[in-house]
């Protein structure tokens, strides 16, 4: 259960919940900006439109998922301490409880969970970046943020098992 919390749920939830939130807010943003033709005054600047738009979205996109993930994992675990503990199924302190559940954690989880968190919160990032700066003349803000959603799912599934198949 441990393993499964801490390496599976955890990150496609946040992964999930990233690209919901952030992730159609940057398809949006972006999409309009190269739909408008505003990123042509970026780049007659001599501005890198990846290096301005897209890399600080995904530096951020990794801080807020492992951020987020932690969150999550310590209000599961809180919670389910006291769920338990309402329903008679477990005796002891909450730090007993926590010292069960870090006992019960390989020495590998402590690497792959914070990795798994960055790399999926990157990955959305910038994919959905990716996806709206490529955006055609044709396309709409509705077409774009459907296709940048897809893309994104399939981005946390294959980071999330390329990265439990690697541990």
């Amino acid at each position: 259960l441990v393993t499964v919390l801490l390496r599976e749920v955890t990150p496609l939830l946040i992964g999930i919940i990233l690209l919901g939130r952030s992730g159609t807010v940057i398809l949006s943003e972006l999409g309009h900006l190269r739909i408008s033709g505003q990123d042509h005054a970026i780049r007659a600047q001599g501005l890198d439109p990846f290096l301005l738009l897209v890399m600080p979205r995904g530096i951020a996109g990794a801080f807020a998922a492992y951020t987020l993930g932690v969150v999550f994992l310590l209000v599961a675990l809180i919670v389910g301490f006291a769920t338990a503990s309402l329903l008679g199924g477990l005796s002891g302190s909450l730090w007993a409880f926590l010292d069960r559940f870090l006992r019960a954690t390989a020495p590998i989880d402590f690497i792959i969970f914070p990795l798994k968190m960055l790399m999926i919160g990157l990955t959305v990032a910038t994919t959905t970046a990716l996806t709206a700066l490529s955006a055609g003349e044709g396309d709409g803000i509705g077409r774009l943020i459907a296709r940048g959603f897809m893309r994104g799912m399939l981005v946390i599934m294959v980071v999330s098992g390329l990265l439990s198949l690697a541990a």
